[in-house]
């Protein structure tokens, strides 16, 4: 089953998914910690560094990533390995 979003509820690339975690930790207030497993690794890294820069109130005290791809062409899993050796229209046929 494949669900899709109606592009009338906006976009969520990166930039949105940025802007959600600041506004989420701004939420919370002052005093959080953030953790990112796997994928959420960039954007919580990229949130927290905006947020560094603009000595935001909210800035979490610390910030742990686990597992996350931030440069995935040092040490390339499997799954990297695929993305790479595959055309665009194979993952469009999938």
């Amino acid at each position: 089953m494949r669900a899709n979003v109606s592009v009338w509820h906006g976009g969520f690339g990166l930039d949105e998914y940025i802007a959600h975690l600041v506004h989420f930790l701004e939420a919370i207030g002052p005093g959080a910690h953030i953790v990112a497993v796997c994928q959420p690794c960039v954007p919580a890294l990229a949130a927290v560094a905006s947020m560094a820069q603009g000595c935001h109130p909210a800035q979490p005290l610390s910030m742990t990533l686990m597992a996350g791809p931030i440069d995935c062409r040092i040490n390339p899993t499997k799954v990297n390995e695929l993305a790479t050796s595959k055309a665009i229209d194979w993952s469009r046929a999938a």
